[in-house]
């Protein structure tokens, strides 16, 4: 599928591991990095589904639409899947703290 980023610092994060470590630390990044890849690999938003450990779910309220897909601990990755594009919209502490 094909990706396409809310920001270059997003996109930078996907293609410098060591960007995506200066912004969220080592197990983030690689998790990141990790989830888009399989995003990129995927050829419908469908089969997301059967790659249970990304947690993949729909979000609800002002979020309709998005999806949400655990990356580690509370942190999740959070995208707006359209036929055949991705937009990634932010990572994102999922309680905030």
């Amino acid at each position: 599928m094909r990706i396409i980023f809310r920001n270059r610092g997003l996109e930078e994060c996907y293609n410098s591991q060591s960007a995506a470590i200066r912004e969220w630390g080592p197990d983030v990044a690689r998790s990141y990095r990790i989830r888009l890849s399989l995003i990129d690999s995927l050829t419908r938003w469908e089969d997301i589904a059967s790659f249970r450990s990304a947690r993949a779910h729909r979000l609800h309220g002002d979020r309709a639409g998005q999806w949400s897909i655990y990356l580690v601990g509370r942190w999740r990755l959070i995208l707006e899947p359209k036929p055949d594009i991705v937009f990634i919209l932010e990572v994102s502490n999922h309680y905030g703290d």
